[in-house]
């Protein structure tokens, strides 16, 4: 598959990728779980208000349209169309974030990075030896047939611009960095909502806004509520509206013509003043007719258009989606814009067909209060109704007395035909009505309003209802299907519909034994037992395994174990070796069930067999092939099998890892000069351990030894030099640079070393006028911090200067009292109460600080349950402030970062 890949607001010169009328159909992956699913739809529907792109689950008949799914690549996308079929949005780990999928639809829509512009050196300046290596091709400018920025000036605030670490060595590092205009240097890479510049260029790419005149132009809108006014501006002579509801809703047009100028001719013919409603979500959906209301009678008039002159006519959509477009001759210039129509969207309703979707009104967004929908669903005659559950979320109560889902078999609301009644949180569920009808009824309330629910729903036949199933002992419905079962004591023949006597059974005895199959031989493979053991009432069942040997590893029991499962619910999987194993139960019924396993096989030939391959060191046997590898300190030559020495000046960037001397764990080559210089995210310091160390004995270390340095070079502060065989002990940096020198003689050489680093929150700091910066945790943006975290940095201006401190960005667990994660500013060096400044958790950025002398101390401390992104502070230097009140806690609907995973662009 080829990508037009990461290099990928600027948009694409090739017209022929535009997608027809702005429509994009899409399909979401069953592996997505139903937030996910919804991310996806708040996503769609941001472009959606914005702009006159139209996002519709694909039909049988759509041929090209996306589909969100997981690829290797983490977050990609093709630019435009593809064209020849369906084509991937990957939302892989790390990119399941509102602003990044709304920048990934970008590029479906049409949009390359900002950066690639071909103006852009006015505007940013690239520094490629930040970039990680084999990403500088995300930084090259496209060509003049490939890109076309429309006219629009460079936009910084696009959410399709690269942040200034995007695919940096290290998070800290700029890849890309803005030009100072004005004094200022402005912010990149944001990714929380489209900016101006955005919308304005996807307008101009898709015709939203065709000038007609110089100052005439075509009224584009998206209206995405329950009600509102349509009105013409006197300004323009077309308008488009697109009126969206939620999937189960329809939509009522109450419309009014009196302010369009009357028709030259019959309505039929008129071309220049007009009014036309569409059943759908473009230009090519059927035209809807009318009704009027009379007297109890409802009379129908079905038109290509409405005219001037039309007190009201109300209209009814069949789906979710209307397109209602006006043209008038000249423009309506008038103090007020001219009335056309008010829009209703309903929710309920009477649905005919064998499979749809309902959802709460407004999804993906949070429902109203007060709402009150009947839904009746009618599947074809002999069918039942299956309701498939891909998000559910509502007011959490024991009764659910409050917002509720209530389902009922058949056509009208009673107790005797209550399916269930569900409120709170729901991961996944399947119901099956008993009937081809099922009604659902949902009511909130005035208080809580959350984000709603999705429903599929499909008809489905009871197979087993049937004498043609052909199961032996019991059949289970499944949607889509059956499945047949087998009685304790007997398994599944191949067939899948017959059952055998195998080993198993039910067990009732106030004791007994059992043991596997072929005992105390080996157990067969593929087998499958279950021991179903009941005690009397009140007694509880205790199990002794005198001896117990089944393949595994006790923590990772992924082929052979023995499961035991309680009544309850509750269940516990062994597997490996005990000498005694006692399971004791909660109830007096539990099943034991013991699994064997399933594995494929193919032959190969294992090349490295002869003559190692050829391979001067290691080979490696790979399926219908070989690999030849090198010793550490060592690197494969051009010819694929010989090694050679390799380069022993080494960057090192990650949090945490392990480095050996070169040849290790055989004796490291004479005449070496190795460095490693170690550097860590800011904020942070580096520890280093020895694991094992053996080099050239002697008193003063003059010939082979290794020194370690407090800094970023050999001019730092020397924190040591070892030799000889005594490990040295654990050493750790001030700041977040260390630097290691390893010098070999020509003669004795040795084993060498093993050692491990690791990243530590925390140190003492020096604020200057130029900004240094804190990270909450070293893997930030990588992942959540960590728990159980108490970390003090300490801040240190120069004498008679003050200490500023700024939040970039803030995300801690959100507290009423910030009691369980939360960071704490103390004017001064000491954890003391009358120093402390403020105590902040939540989102909110906190407001900026400067310290009354020259010390000021930061502290973080999280518990053991819920993480979050954690923060970046910047820090430098001041004139000394004076204290200000600070709010202790803070609290507001979490911001997308503007920082983003280095794969999340």
């Amino acid at each position: 598959m080829i990508y037009f890949r990461r290099q990928i607001r600027a948009a694409t010169a090739r017209k022929e990728r535009l997608w027809p009328n702005g429509v994009i159909p899409y399909d979401i992956s069953d592996n997505f779980t139903g937030e996910h699913k919804r991310l996806f739809q708040r996503a769609m529907r941001h472009w959606e208000n914005n702009t006159c792109i139209t996002f519709i689950p694909r039909q049988p008949e759509h041929l090209n349209y996306i589909v969100f799914t997981i690829d290797k690549c983490g977050c990609c996308s093709y630019v435009g169309r593809k064209i020849n079929g369906p084509q991937a949005i990957s939302i892989g780990k790390n990119c399941d974030k509102f602003g990044i999928v709304v920048h990934e639809l970008g590029h479906v829509i049409g949009f390359w990075h900002e950066h690639t512009r071909l103006d852009r050196d006015q505007y940013v300046d690239i520094f490629y030896k930040s970039i990680q290596k084999a990403q500088d091709y995300n930084f090259e400018k496209l060509k003049p047939d490939e890109i076309d920025s429309l006219g629009e000036p460079y936009d910084y605030a696009s959410i399709m611009h690269y942040a200034r670490n995007t695919f940096s060595r290290g998070m800290y590092l700029d890849t890309i960095l803005p030009k100072v205009k004005f004094g200022q240097r402005p912010e990149i890479g944001q990714r929380m909502q489209l900016s101006p510049g955005d919308i304005s260029q996807t307008k101009k790419l898709y015709k939203c806004t065709v000038s007609i005149t110089y100052y005439l132009s075509v009224c584009d809108e998206t209206l995405v509520k329950e009600f509102g006014e349509l009105r013409l501006d006197g300004s323009n002579i077309v308008c488009r509206w697109r009126i969206i509801a939620a999937f189960g809703e329809f939509i009522v047009l109450n419309v009014s013509t009196l302010d369009l100028p009357s028709p030259k001719r019959d309505c039929a013919s008129e071309r220049d003043n007009y009014l036309i409603i569409r059943d759908g979500h473009y230009i090519g959906s059927p035209i809807l007719g009318s009704f009027i209301i009379f007297q109890l009678f409802i009379y129908f008039f079905f038109l290509d258009k409405l005219c001037g002159g039309v007190i009201s006519r109300t209209i009814v959509s069949t789906s979710n989606r209307l397109l209602i477009q006006t043209q008038t001759s000249y423009p309506l210039f008038s103090i007020f814009a001219h009335y056309i129509g008010l829009v209703i969207s309903v929710c309920g309703g009477h649905i005919i067909g064998d499979i749809g979707t309902i959802q709460s009104p407004r999804y993906p967004e949070n429902y109203m209060p007060d709402e009150e929908c009947k839904w009746l669903i009618t599947v074809q005659e002999g069918y039942q109704i299956a309701l498939t559950f891909q998000f559910f979320n509502l007011e959490t109560h024991k009764d659910c007395i409050y917002d509720r889902l209530e389902i009922y078999d058949g056509t009208v609301v009673e107790s005797t035909a209550l399916l269930s009644k569900l409120c709170g949180q729901i991961v996944t569920k399947t119901l099956i009505s008993h009937f081809n009808t099922a009604l659902l009824l949902f009511i909130s309330d005035s208080s809580v309003q959350k984000e709603g629910f999705h429903i599929n729903f499909l008809k489905e036949i009871n197979e087993c209802k049937s004498d043609s199933h052909g199961c032996e002992h019991r059949c289970v419905n499944k949607i889509g299907g059956y499945e047949c079962k087998c009685n304790i004591g007997y398994s599944l023949r191949s067939d899948g519909k017959t059952c055998q006597s195998t080993c198993g059974g039910i067990i009732k005895a106030s004791n007994g034994t059992f043991h596997s199959p072929n005992y105390p031989l080996n157990y067969a493979p593929l087998k499958t037992c279950i021991w179903q053991i009941e005690a009397n009432n009140e007694y509880q069942i205790i199990v002794n395994f005198t001896h117990f040997d089944v393949e595994g590893m006790k923590s990772a029991c992924s082929y052979d174990y023995v499961l035991i499962q309680n009544y309850e619910g509750m269940e516990e999987r062994y597997c490996g070796y005990y000498n005694s194993l006692v399971y004791t139960s909660t109830t007096n019924r539990i099943k034991i069930e013991k699994n064997g396993f399933m594995a494929y096989f193919i032959t190969d030939l294992n090349e490295c067999r002869n003559n190692n391959a050829g391979c001067q060191q290691r080979c490696t046997n790979t399926i219908g092939s070989y690999q030849c590898e090198c010793e550490n300190g060592y690197v494969l030559a051009d010819d694929g099998h010989n090694c050679k020495e390799g380069d022993c000046n080494l960057q090192v960037y990650d949090p945490e890892g392990e480095i050996t001397s070169p040849n290790y764990p055989f004796n490291y080559p004479q005449g070496k000069n190795c460095n490693w210089h170690f550097v860590t995210t800011p904020g942070h310091r580096l520890s280093l351990s020895f694991e094992e160390f053996m080099f050239e004995e002697h008193n003063t270390c003059k010939y082979d030894h290794i020194e370690i340095f407090d800094g970023g070079n050999s001019d730092a502060t020397s924190l040591g030099i070892f030799c000889g065989s005594d490990i040295p002990l654990n050493l750790q940096s001030t700041a977040n640079q260390l630097f290691m020198t390893m010098l070999t003689d020509a003669s004795v050489n040795r084993r060498g070393f093993k050692a491990f680093y690791s990243s530590i929150c925390g140190g003492n700091l020096k604020a200057e006028q130029t900004i240094g910066f804190i990270y909450s945790h070293a893997r930030y943006s990588d992942g959540k911090y960590e728990k159980k975290m108490r970390c003090e940095w300490r801040i240190v201006a120069e004498s008679s200067r003050g200490v500023n401190i700024r939040f970039a960005q803030f995300d801690l667990e959100r507290e009423a009292n910030c009691e369980f994660d939360y960071v704490e500013i103390y004017d001064g060096d000491e954890i003391l109460e009358e120093y402390r400044v403020a105590r902040y958790c939540g989102d909110k950025l906190p407001s900026s600080f400067t310290s009354t002398g020259r010390s000021l101390l930061l502290l973080l401390i999280t518990d053991e349950s819920e993480e979050q992104k954690g923060f970046i502070v910047e820090y430098r230097s001041s004139i000394p402030g004076t204290i200000t009140p600070f709010t202790s806690t803070t609290r507001r609907p979490p911001r997308e970062p503007i920082i983003n995973n280095n794969n999340n662009n």
